[in-house]
């Protein structure tokens, strides 16, 4: 169970590229995920299915829903950006508490800890 104080978080994959693209992608970086140490939970971003529908959620292509206590994000984000540098046509959108941000596949562990100060900032 995650702790009341986690951050939550959308890493949206590569969200200009077709659907079985992103969703592979997506799919990888979410097995991957699951052996950081600093992820609480990690999912597959769902909404509730459409009238009809034969499943009761329905996964969101190209969305992961992460969990990290705060003092964990930078860790998880350094994860993401070693990520993105292993393949050209990867990139991300981050999303916490409204602020979105793209990093692409060439993200310094540096630039993301900027714009998380920046964020934490504007937090205050």
């Amino acid at each position: 169970m995650a702790d009341q104080n986690s951050l939550k978080f959308t890493l949206f994959v590569n969200p200009d590229d077709d659907d079985e693209f992103r969703d592979r992608l997506t799919r990888d970086l979410l097995s991957e995920s699951q052996d950081w140490q600093s992820i609480e939970q990690a999912a597959l971003a769902s909404q509730p299915a459409k009238p009809g529908d034969r499943v009761a959620e329905a996964v969101i292509v190209g969305q992961l829903v992460m969990k990290v206590l705060p003092d964990l994000l930078l860790s998880t984000l350094n994860h993401v950006a070693d990520w993105l540098k292993r393949g050209r046509e990867r990139e991300v959108e981050l999303e916490i508490d409204g602020a979105r941000a793209k990093f692409p596949a060439d993200t310094s562990p540096e630039k993301l800890a900027a714009w998380v100060a920046a964020l934490s900032e504007k937090q205050k």
